[in-house]
C-alpha cells in the first residue's frame, strides 16, 4: 500500500509540474504580447524576460528529478512570493483601475485583469504546493531522534 501511494504521488507531482511549466510558458507569451506604452516599460519588459524564464526552469528540474532537486522547491517558493508580491503591486500601482471597466480601452484592459487575476490565483497556489512539498522533504529527511 505505501509504494502504491509513493508511486501515485510522483505522478500528482509530475503532473502538477507539468502543468506548472505548461502556466510559465503561457505566462510569459502574455505578458510579452501586451503592448508597450513607451520605450522604457518595453526594455524592462525585454530585460525582465530572463527573470522570466527562470521558474520553467525550476519546474522542469524538479520534474526531472523532485527528489535530488528537493531544495528547489523553496527556491521556487521565494519566487513565486516575489512574482505574488509584483502582481499586487501593480494592482495597487495602477491604482485598482483594473477592477472598473472603463470607455475605449476597457475591454481590453478587463482581459488584461482578469489575466492578472489568473495569475495571482495560480501563483499563489504554486506556492502553497511547492511551500507543502518542501516542508514534507525536510520531515522526511531530519532526524527527529536525537
Amino acid at each position: 500500500m505505501n509504494e502504491y501511494a509513493s508511486m501515485l504521488m510522483k505522478r500528482i507531482s509530475a503532473s502538477i509540474y507539468i502543468a506548472a511549466c505548461i502556466y510559465e510558458i503561457v505566462k510569459l507569451f502574455l505578458l510579452m504580447m501586451q503592448p508597450a506604452e513607451s520605450i522604457s516599460t518595453s526594455f524592462y519588459s525585454y530585460t525582465a524576460l530572463a527573470a522570466l524564464c527562470v521558474p520553467v526552469l525550476l519546474w522542469f528540474i524538479l520534474l526531472l528529478n523532485e527528489a535530488v532537486f528537493h531544495g528547489l522547491l523553496y527556491t521556487a517558493v521565494i519566487y513565486k512570493f516575489l512574482c505574488i508580491s509584483a502582481e499586487i503591486s501593480y494592482i495597487f500601482h495602477s491604482r485598482f483601475s483594473i477592477l472598473t471597466a472603463q470607455s475605449g480601452l476597457g475591454s481590453h484592459r478587463m482581459v488584461f485583469s482578469k489575466e492578472i487575476f489568473l495569475f495571482l490565483t495560480v501563483d499563489i497556489a504554486l506556492l502553497c504546493y511547492s511551500y507543502t512539498r518542501g516542508k514534507t522533504y525536510y520531515a522526511d529527511n531530519t532526524n527527529s531522534e536525537r
